[in-house]
């Protein structure tokens, strides 16, 4: 049985009909191939991939190839332990971890990658000290534990969160912080593992995934701490493509080259290219995320807009995101959270009946991949009788943004992207002043305090603030996020995150000239060249 067949006997469904379509890919990246032996900026490059199996190590095997090719000295970091960790413990991988590893070694070592393992960098000493540090050490000192100058701490705290699905930490919650706790030790035993492994190789540039979670962050945060650059790569909106920053964490939003490109006015290409797109929104058809079904929405929130219009009241729609989703702007938002932002928006609204609220929970609650608890669920917080002027959208309701977008007079965003689409509709848009990646850019209204949120939410529900957005500027910012900094990954075609196809036939395939976006990323972590793409080009 082929090394790619036994690697996916005991996978998850979703990735089991990758097996045929990976088979050759082990001959594909076979070692006997001729190298370009070109001096590039980087030589040393470490890849690092967490996860035994999966599309990160699809990926990140055929970037390591195809920088071995063009002259690189690739190396791949694999975590060898079974660690508590958000890849081990929401995967089927995290089941049968050991099994699956040393195949995933076989696969990397016969593809003619150097493998380094975590455990060889972690005597049983320093294993024993860290854990009892993280069993031991009160819960306090815990959230903010700094080792060897990084907050594995902070990491720890947004990956428990992430785990249970939650909005905020529940220290009260003794399975939470049980978690905490086994989160903590993961990542002192990343951290002191990467530290020794990055000073004893000393690679001239990391590439990783991420850049968040105990998972990635440790090498992300070592890597700045030694001076070592680091590239991180994450999808993007549009279906197979991939971000890739340089010395960013990929969320939540990196600057990145927004700076340079922010004044750049659009071309005509560029304009017909986002005015192709644009409506393929509605229903995701050309992202990486379906939302919605191709059902018809059955939803009473069209009929509550009308009577609400007939009344002569402004509406408001509140789109709200994924609960945890939003946890990493708790330092930068307003309110305490989301829900602490709906809560007050519906107290807000059930005393001033005379305009109408929308509360629109995320589609994404109730998909496959996030599956929220219902006590995390926006539902969890809406009270059983509503005000006539508030109507709920329930998750299931399959009601598409863009069908709200002509009816409604006001959106209210806490992190949404539709902030942008809204703009674009020429809808006044008020954050919740959680500055989410596009705000402050011309086309939202950013309080800087809850009580400026809720003078802004008078002004506009008594139609005494006119704001125009600033449409090429959310055109522009729309165009860089997702089509500049969103590059093709064209070795594989993917089905959501299921890969539908394998596009090479050979290793020559890898060569510079193929495919563009493959150049793109290896140009950019062999010579620091820009992680941008050109669609006017290449579309």
């Amino acid at each position: 049985m082929s090394i790619i067949k036994r690697l996916f006997r005991k996978v998850s469904p979703s990735t089991i009909n990758e097996a045929p379509v990976l088979e050759g890919l082990q001959k594909i990246l076979a070692r006997n191939h001729p190298v370009d032996h070109k001096v590039n900026a980087y030589s040393k490059i470490l890849v690092y991939t967490f996860e035994p199996l999966g599309l990160y190590a699809w990926r990140e095997s055929i970037i390591a190839r195809a920088l071995q090719l063009r002259g690189g000295k690739v190396s791949i970091f694999q975590c060898d332990i079974p660690l508590a960790a958000n890849d081990m413990d929401n995967q089927v991988a995290g089941s049968f971890f050991a099994d699956n590893l040393e195949k995933s070694i076989a696969f990397y070592s016969d593809c003619g990658f150097d493998v380094l393992l975590l455990s060889e960098y972690l005597t049983n000493e320093i294993k024993a000290d860290l854990k009892y540090k993280a069993e031991h050490l009160p819960l306090e000192n815990l959230k903010s534990l700094e080792y060897r100058d990084i907050n594995v701490g902070l990491y720890a705290l947004n990956s428990t969160v992430r785990h249970f699905l939650m909005p905020q930490p529940e220290f009260e919650n003794e399975l939470f912080v049980a978690k905490f706790r086994e989160y903590v030790y993961s990542c002192l035993l990343i951290t002191e593992g990467t530290y020794q492994l990055l000073l004893k190789s000393r690679p001239d540039k990391v590439f990783t995934s991420h850049g968040i979670y105990i998972s990635w962050s440790p090498v992300f945060y070592l890597c700045r701490k030694l001076n070592i650059p680091v590239d991180v790569y994450g999808g993007s909106y549009r279906a197979n493509t991939l971000r890739v920053y340089r010395n960013e964490p990929a969320a939540p939003f990196p600057l990145a080259l927004w700076p340079k490109y922010k004044d750049v006015h659009l071309g005509v290409k560029e304009n017909e290219i986002l005015d192709k797109y644009i409506p393929g929104r509605k229903d995701n058809r050309n992202d990486s995320i379906k939302l919605f079904s191709d059902e018809r929405s059955s939803s009473d929130v069209f009929d509550f807009i009308r009577n609400e219009k007939a009344k002569g009241h402004v509406v408001f729609c509140l789109f709200t995101n994924i609960a945890w989703d939003g946890f990493m702007f708790k330092e930068k938002t307003v309110f305490r959270d989301m829900f602490e932002w709906i809560t007050k928006n519906i107290q807000y609204f059930s005393n001033h009946g005379s305009y109408s609220l929308i509360i629109k929970a995320h589609p994404a609650e109730n998909a496959r991949e996030t599956n929220t608890p219902e006590k995390y669920r926006v539902s969890s917080i809406i009270p059983e009788q509503l005000p006539s002027n508030i109507y709920f959208c329930k998750p299931d309701e399959n009601v598409k943004p863009f069908d709200l977008y002509p009816m409604i007079d006001v959106g209210l965003i806490h992190i949404s992207t539709v902030a942008i689409e809204m703009a674009l509709e020429d809808i006044p848009v008020l954050t919740s002043g959680a500055n989410g990646h596009y705000s402050n850019k011309g086309f939202t209204i950013d309080p800087q305090t809850e009580d400026e949120y809720f003078e802004y939410v008078e002004k506009l529900g008594k139609r005494e603030l006119s704001f125009t957005p600033d449409k090429e500027a959310a055109r522009r910012y729309m165009y860089f996020r997702f089509f500049k900094e969103a590059i093709p990954f064209e070795p594989l075609s993917l089905n959501g995150w299921a890969v539908k196809s394998l596009n090479i036939n050979s290793c020559s395939d890898l060569l510079p000239g193929k495919f563009k976006g493959l150049d793109t990323i290896c140009e950019g972590i062999l010579n620091d060249g820009e992680y941008s793409y050109d669609w006017t080009i290449h579309e």
